[in-house]
């Protein structure tokens, strides 16, 4: 579970750049234990953004699924970072595990309410999916007769947020990269006020850095 976690890093990164109050924002990987594959990311947020997580999804080559069905429904591990609100509430439910692989994982590291605890625990029982690993609980302190904590196919970790080595080093590595995008004449890939374009100077549209580096690569050998 930890390196399924750790391989999807980069993916939610897209996530901790644009939350807001209105923003439900819920990611999925695919075939990450066979070393690849493809990442998807099912969005459901306001309009102005759509632009600054579509730039994102480009650059670190996620699809955007069409519903949150057909993520659950494609994936194998399924990773969900929302907001708790009247909305996002039991935002995966029972009718979600019902269309999962048996061999899919949620992780849920976001807050225990958004998943319906007791209807995970019943797909787990009934291997709907293959397990689970989680971080938060719908009612905390958890409950010391809670299912989930007696379970082979659960791993429970305490809630650690965003605190990790791979988060930090990630971080770091996309300010720089936006800070030389900025230098170079283009727009920033993760750019938070989209109004800033009507009053600056016209800007070559953001590349993905891997893409900007065989371009210089190109010409320093021509």
């Amino acid at each position: 579970m930890r390196r399924v976690m750790l391989s999807i890093a980069t993916a939610l990164a897209i996530s901790s750049a644009h939350a807001a109050e209105d923003t439900c924002l819920m990611f999925a990987a695919r075939n990450i234990a066979k070393g690849g594959g493809n990442f998807y990311i099912y969005r459901s947020f306001s309009k102005e953004k759509v632009d600054l997580i579509k730039g994102d999804a480009l650059e670190y080559d996620v699809e955007m699924a069409t519903s949150l069905d057909d993520l659950c429904k494609r994936s194998d591990y399924i990773s969900v970072h929302v907001y708790l609100n009247p909305e996002t509430r039991y935002l995966v439910g029972r009718e979600h595990f019902a269309v999962m692989k048996p061999s899919a994982y949620l992780i849920n590291c976001a807050r225990g309410g958004v998943v319906d605890e007791a209807a995970l625990i019943d797909a787990l029982q009934r291997k709907q999916l293959a397990g689970a690993g989680l971080d938060v609980f719908e009612k905390e302190p958890v409950d010391p007769a809670n299912p989930l904590l007696k379970m082979d196919n659960v791993s429970l970790t305490n809630h650690y947020a965003s605190y990790s080595e791979v988060a930090w080093e990630r971080a770091q590595t996309q300010l720089g990269e936006e800070a030389m995008r900025i230098a170079k004449g283009m727009w920033p890939m993760s750019l938070i006020n989209p109004d800033v374009r009507h009053v600056v100077p016209p800007r070559t549209p953001a590349r993905s850095w891997e893409v900007y580096a065989r371009e210089v690569s190109a010409t320093r050998h021509r």
